[in-house]
C-alpha cells in the first residue's frame, strides 16, 4: 500500500481512493510512477548524487596527496562509498515502483551506517589517539558491528510514502532505529574528534579534526 499525502486530484495519473477510515490523508493505488515527474522533483532527487560526486572529488585528490597513507586510502573508500549512496538515493526517489523504491533505501541506509561507521574507525587513526585505541586492536570485530547494525537498519526500513518529491521514508519505528544506530556513531566519533583537537599542537591535525567533524 502506498500513501499520498496531499488532495484528492494529481496530474499525473494516479488513481486515487478516499481513506475509508476518514484520515487526514489518502491511498494511492499506482501500478508505476509516472513517466513525467515535475522538473522541482528531478532537481532536487539530483542534490545526493552530486554531493557525492563533489565529495569523491576530495577523496581522490587527498588519496592523491597521501596514496601510501593507510587514514588516506579509508578515506577515499569512504567517499567513494557516499557518491553510490548519493546515486542510490537518486534511484530510490525516483524509482518504479513501491517494491524498487524499498530495496534501494534499504541500501542507501546500509550505506549510510558504513558511511559513520568507517568515520569513527578513520577517527582512530588521527595523531595524538592512544595507542590502546579498541577500534585498531578489534578491527575484525568493529566490522562485523558496522555490518550487522547496517542490515538492521536496511531492514527496518519498511514503509515508504510517494511525496512531491518523490519516494521518502514514512515515520515509522524505522527512524527511530536508524536515526539511534547513526548517532550512536556519530557521537562517538565526535567525543574521539573533540579530544584529538584538545590534544594536538599543530594547525594541520586541528584543520583534519575540524573537517572530519563537518562531515560527521
Amino acid at each position: 500500500m502506498v500513501r499520498l499525502y496531499g488532495n484528492d486530484s494529481r496530474p499525473d495519473g494516479i488513481n486515487i481512493s478516499a481513506d475509508t477510515n476518514g484520515n487526514n490523508y489518502l491511498i494511492a493505488i499506482a501500478e508505476s510512477i509516472p513517466s513525467s515527474m515535475l522538473e522541482g522533483d528531478l532537481i532536487y532527487s539530483a542534490i545526493s548524487p552530486a554531493m557525492g560526486f563533489v565529495g569523491l572529488l576530495l577523496g581522490l585528490y587527498a588519496l592523491k596527496k597521501n596514496p601510501f597513507l593507510r587514514a588516506s586510502r579509508i578515506f577515499a573508500g569512504v567517499i567513494g562509498i557516499f557518491f553510490l549512496a548519493g546515486i542510490l538515493d537518486f534511484a530510490f526517489r525516483n524509482a518504479p515502483d513501491e517494491g524498487t523504491a524499498t530495496m534501494f533505501a534499504r541500501a542507501v541506509f546500509f550505506l549510510i551506517v558504513l558511511i559513520y561507521g568507517i568515520f569513527l574507525f578513520l577517527s582512530s587513526y588521527l595523531p595524538y589517539e592512544r595507542k590502546d585505541n579498541w577500534f585498531k586492536d578489534h578491527a575484525i570485530a568493529f566490522v562485523v558491528v558496522l555490518l550487522v547494525t547496517g542490515v538492521v537498519a536496511a531492514v527496518a526500513v519498511d514503509d515508504i510514502v510517494l511525496t512531491n518529491f518523490g519516494w521518502s521514508l514514512a515515520e515509522s519505528q524505522a527512524i527511530y532505529v536508524i536515526g539511534a544506530i547513526i548517532l550512536s556513531y556519530a557521537a562517538l566519533t565526535l567525543v574521539i574528534l573533540g579530544r584529538v583537537y584538545k590534544s594536538a599542537k599543530g594547525a594541520y591535525v586541528r584543520l583534519q579534526c575540524l573537517l572530519m567533524g563537518v562531515g560527521v
